[in-house]
């Protein structure tokens, strides 16, 4: 239990490859599909090891630019988000010049935090949170776009009140594809195929679902 809640375990399995000093440099979570992805989650982080051991002995952009090498590869799952921000951050720190890029980087999660906090602060029925949506579009930088988006949608269905409202939220939907990976296109895709096939239904069922 210590262990776990040292390297804030929040499922299982969890699987982190640790240095002897205790230094997260990889590692999965959850079912990874084949043996194959596992081992290579397992390669990526012996090589982490390595890295880091390499970095320990360099300065500057000489060290970021190191370290880059794990940071392309480290897991970025929610149960592997402290050891990620804590590398790019020393990334960072060590090249104030950008000649990494990292500072793109950085940029894009901390607005994606700042976006999910401000979601979370209200109400997702509210009319101040359509707003706070339409608002956070107009500023996303473009990797975080798709998150916005698709937030807009799930707020779009759950506050629809007409066949024609649902109508447009589906088009709203499949705004957000082209920001997608294919699976998840195509997942997208056969979810509007067979969700909005009645809208009369769906608009009933979202009706009888919703807070009262």
């Amino acid at each position: 239990k210590a262990i776990a809640e040292r390297y804030e375990v929040i499922g299982l399995p969890t699987i982190m490859a640790l240095t002897p000093e205790g230094r997260v440099v990889g590692g999965f979570l959850g079912n990874v599909g084949s043996t194959k992805t596992a081992r290579q989650h397992l390669e990526n982080a012996i090589s982490a090891a390595a890295i880091f051991e390499k970095a320990a002995m360099l300065q500057g952009k000489e060290k970021a630019q190191v370290l880059m090498q794990a940071y392309s590869t480290f897991p970025s799952a929610k149960a592997f988000e402290r050891p990620y921000c804590e590398l790019r951050d020393e990334i960072k720190k060590n090249d104030p010049g950008n000649a990494t890029g990292i500072h793109a980087d950085v940029a894009v999660q901390e607005q994606a935090a700042r976006f999910e906090a401000e979601r979370a602060a209200l109400n997702p029925y509210s009319a101040e949170y359509g707003a706070l949506l339409e608002r956070q579009l107009a500023e996303t930088l473009p990797p975080n776009k798709g998150g916005v988006l698709m937030a807009r949608c799930q707020y779009s269905l759950t506050t629809a009140d007409s066949v024609e409202e649902l109508e447009k939220t589906r088009l709203l939907f499949e705004e957000c594809i082209p920001f997608l990976s294919p699976a998840e296109a195509e997942e997208t895709r056969q979810f509007l195929q067979q969700f909005f096939a009645d809208l009369p239904s769906l608009l009933n069922m979202l009706r009888n679902s919703r807070p009262r």
